[in-house]
């Protein structure tokens, strides 16, 4: 079943199977039950690799989900509000999650093998999401109480706006100093002029003073949990240069791109731009005489700000 909503989409499907045993169970140790996680986890990215399906990144933010899903499934049905606010609690808005549940109603004891158990149960749609391409993390939790036990599965993606066009937030965690960022932004920029070079064009030069208004700004959006043009306010580009006593130009443009666990931020960062015709309209402007390029990341999520601007009398 699929149910689509402002923020996420989820696909929850509760199964039930009832597994009869002779003798004693053997008791299930929480160090087995992680062995379970992980032999799950590793199992199903096989399964994608073999099938030439990008791997699964293990996310702990999704692991905290799904726990809160699991303890709830032992209880009742899980709810979409239920799916909506085990992501809100974990900062998790930002992603398009889905979310795959399965059900024993049996003590876990009894399972002898649950990763093996839940193969046999999960049924075709269940398998279509979690072999999908769409998908780039994963978390996933086993719970139990002394009647029955239960699977989670939370897989998501990250997008900077909604199915309606909505701005999504972005993660944060601890920001690299600029030092450490100077280097992507300059080979960024770098990836300008040569464009610019190849095309007969003026290269555009560094201003630090761009470089900084564009820094501050991709910081704030990392921050702030928001992406674009505008603040949520509805300050623009116009409104923030005003405030930033730069009377010496008099021509602005600006290219935003935002990218999550990329593998290099600077180049991939530049191919988007170039395969947008508004934002490689700005980087082959014979107008612009000057560049500043600023970052924002926390690790993994990556901001790129790039402010062009022509000086007055030049």
């Amino acid at each position: 079943m699929k149910l689509s909503f402002n923020r996420i989409i989820a696909f929850i499907s509760i199964l039930a199977v009832t597994f009869f045993g002779c003798g004693q169970p053997e008791k299930v140790t929480k160090s087995r039950i992680e062995a379970w996680e992980n032999k799950l986890y590793e199992d199903l990215n096989f399964e994608r690799r073999v099938a030439e399906i990008n791997g699964l990144e293990r996310d702990e933010l999704l692991d905290s989900v799904a726990a809160d899903l699991a303890k709830i499934a032992l209880l009742r049905d899980i709810t979409d509000d239920d799916f909506i606010d085990a992501l809100d609690a974990h900062s998790a808005p930002l992603m398009e999650a889905v979310q795959i549940g399965v059900y024993f109603n049996t003590p876990i004891e009894k399972l002898g093998d649950l990763p093996k158990a839940a193969s046999e149960v999960l049924i075709d749609e269940d398998t279509i999401v979690l072999m999908s391409s769409d998908f780039e993390l994963i978390g996933l939790a086993i719970e139990t109480d002394a009647q029955s036990a239960t699977l989670e599965y939370v897989l998501a993606f990250f997008a900077d706006t909604t199915s309606t066009g909505e701005v999504r937030p972005t993660l944060t965690g601890n920001l690299w100093p600029n030092d450490s960022l100077e280097p992507f932004e300059n080979r960024l920029r770098d990836f300008v002029n040569s464009e610019r070079r190849a095309l007969g064009m003026n290269i555009l030069h560094d201003d630090l003073q761009l470089r900084g208004l564009a820094r501050a700004y991709a910081q704030k959006m990392l921050i702030d949990g928001f992406f674009g043009h505008h603040e949520p306010s509805g300050k623009g580009l116009l409104e923030r240069i005003k405030g930033s006593n730069m009377d010496n130009y008099s021509y602005w443009g600006e290219n935003l791109a935002s990218l999550y666990n990329p593998v290099d931020a600077s180049a991939e960062a530049h191919e988007g731009l170039m395969n947008s015709p508004s934002h490689k309209a700005n980087i082959i402007n014979s107008t612009y005489t000057h560049i500043g390029v600023g970052a924002a990341t926390d690790g993994k999520w990556w901001i790129f700000v790039q402010l062009f601007g022509k000086r007055r009398n030049i």
